[in-house]
């Protein structure tokens, strides 16, 4: 059973900072939050390709395995969670993820496929682009045109590789 709203955030001590109630919100909702996460995870695959939609589990749809499986590693390793704690093998998910950005040629997803490559030390950056088939000459014209979003995650994953 799901904590309710008043035992994630309940009324603050007087004692406390406001860095004490963060620490302390973060500490209640990680549990929540690595729960989740280990259910919309498929530990054969490595990819987050669960989702909750109207309150049930389903699969994603379109690209929202992609997408949401590298945001969930960048999420994971800034938060400092242990991946085992989910049952993850950040590796394999980069591998998987690597499969599945060949299979969906979805362009605005490289961004995010550097960025959580980078944060887990994948593939060095010339392997990993090899393996997406995207040419080093060609990443500012690779996935033209991208959207805002997808121009920035693909600016983060840059910054982060390099």
């Amino acid at each position: 059973m799901s904590p309710t709203r008043s035992e994630l955030a309940p009324a603050p001590d007087a004692g406390e900072t406001p860095v004490d109630r963060v620490v302390s919100f973060h500490r209640r909702v990680e549990v929540l939050c690595v729960a989740r996460l280990r259910d919309a995870l498929d530990p054969e695959t490595q990819l987050f390709d669960r989702q909750l939609r109207h309150g049930l589990w389903d699969r994603t749809r379109g690209t929202e395995d992609l997408t949401g499986t590298a945001i969930c590693l960048v999420g994971l390793h800034r938060a400092g969670v242990d991946p085992g704690a989910i049952s993850l093998v950040p590796h394999h998910a980069i591998a998987a993820l690597v499969e599945r950005s060949r299979a969906r040629r979805y362009p605005g997803a490289l961004g995010l496929v550097l960025w959580a490559n980078a944060v887990w030390d994948g593939l060095p950056l010339p392997r990993l682009l090899e393996a997406l088939d995207v040419s080093q000459g060609r990443l500012g014209t690779a996935g033209a045109p991208l959207t805002t979003m997808e121009s920035a995650w693909l600016v983060s994953g840059l910054a982060h590789e390099w």
